[in-house]
C-alpha cells in the first residue's frame, strides 16, 4: 500500500487497513466531488442470479453504484460475475445485537434495520457437483462489516 501511496498521493494508502478506513472514504469524496455538495442517495450494492451458460447452475453477480436511490434510479447493466455454477445461495443477516433476519431492508422501517447497515452477513453457497448432484459443494462465511451507515445531507 505504500507504493500505492506514492503513486496516487491524498488518498492515504499507507495507513489503509485492508478494508476502507474513515479517512481513507473521506479523500476518496474529496476528490471525486472536491467542493460540490455530494449527490443525494446512498451507495447502493446488487446482486443478480442469472441461468448459468453451460445450464449447469447459475451465476452470481455484483454491481456496485455510488450514491444512487433505487427507488428512483434503475440498477446498472451487467455488473461483476462473481462465481457460476451455483445451485443454493442463502444469506442471513444479524443486526447489532446478533439477532438473525432472513431480509435487510435499511430504507424500510423496522427499528433494528431502519437506516442501519446489518453488524454482520452469513452466506452459504452450494455449488453443482457434476459427479454428485445429491451432494453439492459447500462454502459457508460469516462477515463482519465494522461500519455505519449515516444520512445522505
Amino acid at each position: 500500500m505504500v507504493e500505492f501511496d506514492r503513486l496516487y498521493p491524498g488518498y492515504g494508502f499507507s495507513a489503509h487497513k485492508g478494508y476502507p478506513t474513515r479517512d481513507h472514504l473521506d479523500a476518496i469524496r474529496a476528490e471525486a466531488f472536491g467542493e460540490q455538495e455530494l449527490p443525494a442517495g446512498i451507495a447502493v450494492i446488487e446482486y443478480s442470479v442469472d441461468e448459468g451458460t453451460e445450464k449447469e447452475g447459475y451465476t452470481l453477480s455484483r454491481s456496485d453504484s455510488l450514491f444512487r436511490d433505487p427507488a428512483k434510479e434503475e440498477a446498472p447493466a451487467g455488473g461483476d460475475l462473481l462465481c457460476d455454477q451455483v445451485e443454493n445461495l442463502t444469506y442471513l443477516f444479524y443486526d447489532e445485537t446478533g439477532k438473525k433476519h432472513k431480509t435487510w431492508d435499511s430504507g424500510g422501517n423496522d427499528g433494528a434495520q431502519k437506516m442501519k447497515a446489518p453488524a454482520a452477513v452469513a452466506i452459504r453457497l452450494a455449488f453443482v457437483k457434476k459427479a454428485d448432484r445429491e451432494h453439492p459443494h459447500l462454502f459457508m462465511t460469516r462477515v463482519r462489516l465494522p461500519f455505519s451507515r449515516q444520512e445522505a445531507p
